[in-house]
């Protein structure tokens, strides 16, 4: 005799299948979802000028309530493309929710100094940073509380003419293997607003010796900026991974805010910045 085909029991059994299938498949699907989106071509008018930039935004954004922003100044002759490689700050965005902004200096560069003859030469590139901060505050949620700059080598000078030229925007900066472009370290920084600045410096940098980092972090804490300086040791004129930089940055960054309050927490997501 033959046995009866068991329908409820083959029922049930795909059943069981389709619903495996669908936790693998919704697995899979959050493992592969990249945590943030790059933006590597957009673009900003400034008077004559045309500046690029490179925005990433984190795929996990709250609905409400705002963001802070991290602007990474690049090195000299440095793509912003090269600067997210050395500077590994995708992560971040990624893991603090932080929009992380890469700029493109003009002639791939930022003012290592400021003319005596031609002082006006670096105000686009001010006006730029201000211009992108109203652009990310009016039309992604960034809070202008929590505006913060970090730059490695010349992007940290531009960083020193930041605090020193629109400090009023910044809720704290960092300044890595960078100095301050003359003629400030002379004739004075007279920032309108003394946000908190911590340099850094690598024990074995040539290109920028310690002492010249701790020159500019001297000028600013003489005139009453809140500072920290870092040296680093083993360290050349480099962003310092090995150092798990990152973690420390945003531990620092995240701190500060212009109005003295962060209610952010600055361990929120940086335990795995460095690797």
């Amino acid at each position: 005799m033959k046995r009866p085909f068991c329908t409820n029991g083959l029922l049930r059994w795909c059943g069981l299948l389709a619903a495996l299938l669908a936790v693998v498949s919704a697995v899979w699907y959050w493992l592969g979802k990249p945590a943030v989106t790059v933006f590597s071509e957009e673009t900003i008018e400034v008077g004559e000028y045309t500046y690029t930039y490179r925005l990433v935004v984190p795929n996990a954004l709250p609905d409400k309530g705002r963001i802070p922003v991290v602007f990474a100044f690049h090195g000299a002759l440095d793509t912003t493309e090269q600067a997210a490689e050395y500077m590994q700050l995708d992560r971040l965005a990624a893991d603090a929710c932080v929009y992380v902004v890469y700029p493109q200096g003009r002639h791939l560069g930022w003012p290592p100094f400021i003319p005596e003859g031609n002082p006006e030469c670096i105000e686009p590139d001010l006006q730029m940073f201000e211009t992108l901060c109203d652009e990310l505050i009016d039309h992604y949620r960034a809070d202008p509380e929590r505006i913060y700059a970090v730059g490695v080598s010349q992007g940290g000078a531009f960083v020193c003419l930041l605090a020193a030229r629109r400090s009023e925007r910044l809720a704290a900066a960092v300044v890595h293997s960078g100095w301050l472009p003359q003629p400030l370290p002379t004739t004075g920084i007279h920032a309108p607003r003394k946000c908190s600045i911590a340099f850094v410096a690598g024990s074995v940098d040539r290109q920028i010796p310690p002492e010249v980092v701790r020159e500019a972090h001297d000028c600013f804490e003489r005139e009453g900026h809140p500072t920290e300086f870092w040296l680093l040791e083993g360290i050349g004129h480099r962003w310092a991974l090995p150092c798990d930089i990152n973690s420390r940055v945003w531990a620092y960054l995240a701190r500060h805010s212009r109005d003295g309050e962060t209610g952010h927490d600055p361990l929120a997501g940086i335990s795995e910045l460095g690797q």
